[in-house]
């Protein structure tokens, strides 16, 4: 909330009603200015949903794989860029992927300014995915952090509202907000305007809009050839109805990317508990063990599932300590044993 208090002492009873109008019309000018280029602003984004962009620095060309793969899987809240110490720590400790939820654009471009500085490089792709919050900072979306060059990377456009129900929705909030967002007292003290622009109302007006991002990384098998993994990875709505079909939509393009023998993993923010979500998975063959919860609500909301595959070997699911308001979530598994053994399923 924003104050402005006027210089000079004023009778209430001399405060003409052309003065109050004049404020009032003017605060609400403002707001309304506000409200629509908000609408601006999310069209736009509203057009670029479902599309992504890369970094792929030439130091990776040429990149010797691995026998074993680690990565994580974090709703960052907005904080990707606040977070790169915890971040780059663990890719510079021997991960091999970072995969991010709620990502401002802004923050994207601030992870590739810094990769064209460092010694240590990654690739660095991001999916637009939504923009119900942070618009100067050019919505939110999802980020994968990799140390070598994905490929096959694809997007998925998890639709929301239409462009036209963003535009009513929106409108409509501006409407909401302006009531409740001016204030004016006045008094024999002098002239007291409130003026608050957080617009929430407006912003949720589009919060619904997702996107999934899908890409292949190379690992290398027992037997010395070069392997393939697909990752997923995204964020799913927190409310009905937009997130029972879309969470309808991400198993069909979980189960579209399962191709033979080829290992998927699923990293997801699914904002869903196990009791809906696991049994999902499983009838495309995916399983989990995360029980503990991965929310500061205490639910776990956020996955990492897998196809048992003999070219994952051992798999290990466990979260870390680090949290926003989501805890991180590390994964690890390795092709070098000859024998799979497929995770014991937990109990929720």
């Amino acid at each position: 909330m924003v104050h402005f208090e006027a210089s000079r002492e004023v009778d209430n009873a001399r405060v003409s009603p052309w003065r109050r109008r004049a404020a009032v019309s003017s605060m609400l000018g403002m707001l309304i200015g506000a409200g629509v280029a908000i609408v601006g602003t999310a069209a736009n984004q509203y057009q670029d949903e479902g599309s992504y962009e890369c970094f792929l620095p030439d130091s990776l060309s040429g990149k010797q794989f691995q026998f074993d793969q680690r990565g994580i899987t974090w709703n960052t809240a907005g904080q990707a860029m606040d977070r790169s110490g915890d971040i780059l720590k663990f890719m510079d400790e021997g991960g091999s992927v970072a995969m991010l939820q709620e990502v401002p654009k802004a923050d994207f471009t601030g992870y590739v300014r810094l990769m064209k500085t460092r010694a240590k490089q990654y690739a660095v792709c991001y999916v637009q995915a939504d923009s119900k919050a942070n618009f100067l900072d050019g919505g939110f979306g999802n980020m994968i952090i990799v140390d070598q060059i994905p490929k096959d990377v694809e997007a998925y456009r998890m639709k929301g509202r239409s462009l036209g129900g963003i535009a009513m929705k929106a409108l409509s909030g501006v409407m909401v907000d302006a009531k409740s967002a001016f204030t004016l007292e006045l008094s024999s003290a002098g002239i007291f305007m409130g003026l608050d622009l957080s617009m929430n109302n407006t912003k949720r007006a589009h919060e619904e809009s997702r996107a999934l991002l899908a890409f292949t990384l190379k690992m290398r098998g027992i037997d010395g050839q070069v392997r393939e993994a697909r990752y997923l990875t995204g964020h799913l709505p927190g409310y009905d109805p937009y997130l029972s079909t879309q969470r309808a939509r991400l198993i069909k393009i979980a189960s579209k990317n399962i191709r033979g023998t080829r290992p998927l993993v699923l990293a997801i923010d699914a904002n869903t508990d196990p009791e809906v979500f696991v049994p999902e998975i499983d009838k495309i063959g995916m399983t989990t063990t995360l029980t503990r919860p991965t929310s500061m609500d205490g639910r776990v909301i956020d996955y990492v599932a897998y196809t048992p595959n003999p070219q994952l070997g051992f798999v290990q699911i466990q979260r870390e300590p680090f949290a926003t308001d989501h805890h991180m979530v590390s994964f690890s598994f390795r092709t070098n044993f000859i024998d799979y053994h497929k995770a014991i399923k937990g109990s929720w």
